[in-house]
């Protein structure tokens, strides 16, 4: 049974600037989601802050964004971007004629939801990082490929040229013509005559194991040689006879 490989993942684009999510993701929460390829989670985020945030302007009477009368809770409330900028220019001129019980709480809630925002921001960095990992992943996966890919072109065309070298061998190589023998016999023996002095000699050659007989290593002579004191005695010197004055007869010399 064939088996066949899934088709490969889609290409996505490269991963968007974290400073341009960030942003975004800022001015409206949920945006830098979608930025970041992630408009599902963008879309939950949204909902989630824009819950927290109007539940508690209702609390307030709507008069919860006042940055001259609460500058810490502004703070807070900042952070949700631009809902927060909205209901501040749109109850600016808004005076509350009670304090209502829930206002304290309702104030609470309008920070959290710049708090929550903050956390959507942070998660969508996240995703970013995520998918520059993956493109990095991708990146390099695509270099051993097409390494890879490289490395079987180059055997291919190894073996191509290593085919091509072995027919033209076979094709153009070293021919061996014979001569047809004559029919007549005088010029049939006259041709076999010629063909076998022309024949080169290939008889084997003598590969008989040369002599390698040990040589004699006897041991040289080695006697001591005749240290004997030679004859030092003084020589007779009685006068001889000279031929040019005749024979002269005389004893010893004194």
């Amino acid at each position: 049974m064939d088996v066949v490989a899934p088709p490969p993942p889609p290409r996505l684009g490269p991963p968007p600037s974290a400073l341009l999510v960030g942003l975004v993701g800022l001015l409206l929460p949920g945006l830098g989601h979608v930025v970041a390829g992630r408009p599902g989670k963008g879309f939950f985020y949204f909902c989630l802050v824009g819950l927290a945030f109007t539940a508690g302007l209702w609390m307030t009477g709507l008069v919860a964004v006042q940055p001259d009368r609460d500058p810490l809770w502004f703070a807070g409330q900042a952070l949700a971007g631009l809902p927060t900028l909205a209901v501040w220019k749109a109850t600016e001129g808004l005076v509350a004629t009670e304090r209502l019980a829930s206002f304290d709480l309702g104030m609470l809630y309008t920070a959290v939801a710049g708090l929550l925002n903050v956390v959507a921001i942070a998660d969508a960095l996240g995703i970013v990082d995520d998918a520059r990992a993956v493109a990095d992943l991708r990146r390099r996966a695509d270099a051993a490929a097409q390494a890879a890919r490289g490395a079987e072109h180059a055997a291919a065309a190894d073996e191509d040229g290593f085919a091509a070298a072995s027919r033209a061998l076979g094709a153009d190589g070293p021919r061996v013509e014979v001569a047809p023998v004559p029919a007549d016999p005088a010029q049939a023996s006259r041709f076999l005559a010629d063909s076998a002095l022309a024949a080169p000699d290939l008889t084997a050659p003598d590969l008989t194991a040369p002599d390698l007989a040990a040589p004699d290593l006897a041991a040289p002579d080695r006697t001591a040689p005749d240290l004997t004191a030679p004859d030092l005695t003084a020589p007779d010197r009685t006068t001889t006879e000279v031929a040019e004055s005749g024979p002269i007869v005389g004893g010893p010399l004194p």
